[in-house]
């Protein structure tokens, strides 16, 4: 099986291997079309053939899209009032999203954000559908720590 080099390296930077590493000796090595295809195999992607390669570089960069938050969020304190990122189908846009942050201390902030008044950052069609991406911005006390927050 000889996948598309461009879309076999596609998927293997969105997986996260590196195109070359240094070894302990100062040698620098080239990660071979062998070695991504054991690695993406192992990490559970199908690399069975073109298609298969195809399909999951399609859902590795369609998937953040479908969902409205991203997994994880690292926020600096200083970078002034913090925003999100959320996705959702364009159809959405002028519906009132609510959304809750559950603080590492017990507390909670709440409030809404209809997306129509927000930036707008991004757009991308999936499957004859559009969706877009605004800057959500949380508003409340949310000091340093890990929280919890939910977007409906």
């Amino acid at each position: 099986m000889k996948a598309p080099a461009d879309t076999l390296d596609r998927l293997a930077g969105l997986a996260g291997i590196e195109e070359s590493y240094w070894d302990i000796f100062g040698g620098l090595h080239e990660t071979t079309t062998k070695a991504k295809l054991s690695i993406l195999s192992a990490m559970g992607f199908g690399v069975g053939s073109k298609n298969a390669i195809a399909q999951a570089l399609k859902e590795l960069e369609d998937g953040p899209w479908r969902k409205i938050l991203d997994p994880v969020y690292v926020v600096r304190l200083n970078e002034g009032h913090i925003t999100v990122r959320v996705s959702l189908p364009e159809r959405l846009i002028g519906k009132a999203i609510e959304w809750k942050v559950d603080l590492e201390d017990g507390g909670q902030v709440s409030g809404s954000f209809t997306p129509s008044n927000g930036e707008l950052t991004e757009r991308r069609n999936i499957d004859s559908e559009t969706f877009a991406r605004f800057k959500l911005p949380l508003a409340g006390a949310i000091g340093e720590g890990y929280h919890h927050l939910e977007a409906r």
